[in-house]
């Protein structure tokens, strides 16, 4: 009959799991599994402790001294006791094991262990663990958020995602996210997109606008696609809700620049033709004068000229802010009265705007002068007023006109010692410059030595401050006696596609004795002047023209003659191409639309230079 000690000796001895036996807490008895786990010699391991063969702190940042020991009193008073620990390897690795304390009266108390090595089952734990924090992190921060809902219309599923997106918390849009839609036009297709989803079993992509959380409005665009059981049975839907309010800002703000580019195109062709028609009744009204100078009825056409000439000025400063909206305008400095200039550019303003906008003025009694670029302070001023106007009416997200004011205020004051005219525009609307570029503005009234300064609170406030223009800065040059300057043996060469302002430049020349020639096209033009390059003192060229443009002819006119003397005609001098030849020398500029002595002046002076 086999021993019972025996046995239980063998079955010890020979386990594959590692068994250990306690007293007093330390090691006493132990079989080879526990020598193979550990990497211990047979002496080494008698005598431990439990902690000696554990890291200093368990995982839940407990000791493990103390904690052994609670551990061993716990098997005592259960019974048993079962729990994971941390053991360390005699090479210095920490590996997981799930151990088992026995509690076994003999003459003593001894605590048998067994002890498994559970370290790929907790690394197991670990990589879903970490797998599923990664999963609800990326659900809790992702710019969309995943959603379930029956066919009954009952949301079973919202990922955490929703807060970030809405405010809302889980439990508050399953409730019903109906009652979060706005009054959008957005929301009227709702009901009929949720019945193609499940009735007609498509897939559809929509957007809504809802209400979030704190009280401002999100468009969410929807994904939404059918799912199926196992039985290929409709089961419900699922969708993904991707927030798109910015990218609807951006595409509104490109398609906003688009339309001004096309604006400004239209600006700069329609300026360049008002100008050459203006440039041909300018000129040829300079001639009636001239030739009526000394009959008796020119007395009486006085004021009729002095009607004509008002508005022609007046039709000149239009096109003058035209330039600025094309962006083809000269911006060097200028003396300038705000008085008048605000005044004119809200007449302009007043009648392209709707009636429903009011602007109101408040200027000053006396004479207030700047010295700046008159095209930097137009396009200052228009981009802060059309702003206003596209904020009040068409860009409001109602698309409903609604009564504004706009009020314009110029007062003088003083800054740090400094004296300014304070100009202060505001408006109905709060919070509200989406199309303005506040950095481009700021630049170019530092650009003038001025500043600016916005207030926004229940409306827009600009404040801005241009330095008080105190002496004169530009000394009057003495001009060329026209009466007295010899023009008889001198020969002007005009390169123009336009028949009437060669026509009229042509009247205007020989009026003071010049002798003309011309060419109604650049290729023409080039070989006029060829054939008679001596006689020809100085040469007129239009940058438009068709077949080849004044650029390309300025060039091989140059070829032609080094020494050639051009004047550029055009009706804006912040064209590219005329900024490059202008820079030469033997290069004037006559802006179109010219009055006939400032025409003559500019070709007298080039000629005497």
């Amino acid at each position: 009959m086999l021993d019972l000690k025996e046995y239980y000796e063998g079955f010890f001895n020979n386990s594959v799991d590692a068994i250990l036996v306690i007293n007093d807490n330390t090691f006493i008895h132990y079989n080879d599994a526990v020598l193979k786990m550990f990497g211990y010699e047979n002496d080494e391991f008698k005598g431990l402790h439990p902690a000696d063969i554990s890291p200093e702190f368990q995982p839940d940042g407990q000791k493990s001294y103390k904690k052994a020991e609670w551990m061993i009193l716990l098997a005592i008073k259960n019974g048993q006791n079962r729990f994971e620990w941390v053991h360390t390897k005699k090479d210095g690795t920490n590996f997981y094991c799930e151990v088992l304390l026995i509690p076994v009266i003999e003459k003593t108390i001894n605590i048998y262990a067994v002890v498994r090595d559970i370290t790929e089952k907790k690394e197991r734990e670990f990589e879903i663990q970490k797998l599923n924090e990664d999963r609800a992190f990326v659900l809790e921060n992702i710019d969309v958020f995943l959603y379930r809902y029956n066919q009954q219309g009952i949301i079973q599923y919202i990922s955490p995602s929703v807060k970030k997106i809405t405010g809302y918390e889980y439990y508050e849009w399953k409730s019903s996210y109906l009652k979060y839609l706005t009054d959008s036009p957005l929301n009227n297709d709702v009901d009929k997109n949720i019945y193609q989803v499940l009735s007609e079993k498509k897939q559809v992509n929509y957007n809504i606008e809802i209400f979030k959380k704190d009280g401002s409005r999100v468009v969410l665009n929807l994904d939404e696609k059918p799912y199926f059981n196992e039985n290929n049975k409709l089961d419900g839907v699922l969708g993904v809700a991707k927030d798109i309010t910015e990218e609807l800002k951006i595409e509104g703000k490109v398609y906003y620049a688009q339309k001004m580019e096309t604006l400004s195109s239209l600006a700069s062709g329609f300026t360049h033709e008002v100008n050459n028609s203006l440039a041909i009744l300018k000129g040829n009204i300079d001639l009636i004068k001239e030739n009526l100078s000394d009959l008796n009825v020119f007395e009486q056409l006085s004021e009729r000229f002095s009607f004509v000439d008002k508005s022609m000025n007046r039709i000149l400063e239009m096109i003058e802010r035209l330039l600025i909206l094309s962006k083809k305008y000269d911006d060097k400095k200028q003396k300038i009265e705000l008085n008048s200039f605000i005044l004119s550019i809200t007449e302009d303003l007043k009648k392209v705007f709707t009636k429903n906008i009011n602007i109101e003025v408040n200027l000053l009694e006396e004479e207030c002068f700047v010295f700046v670029s008159h095209y930097h302070i137009t396009q200052l001023f228009l981009s802060i007023l059309v702003n206003s106007y596209n904020l009040m009416t068409v860009i409001k997200e109602t698309q409903k006109t609604q009564i504004g004011n706009i009020k314009i205020k110029l007062d003088k004051v003083s800054l740090n010692d400094t004296d300014y005219w304070e100009i202060k525009i505001s408006d109905d609307v709060k919070n509200g410059y989406n199309h303005l570029d506040i950095d481009s503005l700021k630049k170019i009234i530092e650009h003038e030595n001025g500043k600016l300064y916005i207030e926004l609170d229940q409306k827009n406030i600009f404040k801005i401050y241009l330095p008080i223009y105190s002496s004169e800065a530009i000394e009057n040059k003495k001009a060329i006696d026209l009466l007295s300057y010899d023009a008889k043996n001198k020969t002007i060469l005009i390169i123009d596609d336009e028949l009437l302002i060669v026509k009229t430049a042509s009247e205007i020349l020989k009026n003071f004795s010049f002798n003309v020639m011309f060419s109604l096209n650049g290729i023409d033009g080039l070989k006029l002047y060829e054939q008679n390059k001596e006689d020809i003192s100085l040469v007129i060229l239009d940058m438009d023209m068709p077949k080849m443009d004044g650029r390309e002819v300025f060039y091989k006119l140059k070829k032609l003659s080094k020494n050639i003397k051009i004047i550029v005609s055009s009706g804006y001098r912040d064209d590219k191409r005329v900024l490059e030849i202008t820079r030469q020398d033997g290069v004037g500029f006559i802006p179109k639309p010219y009055s006939m002595k400032l025409f003559i002046q500019e070709i007298t002076k080039l000629l005497e230079s």
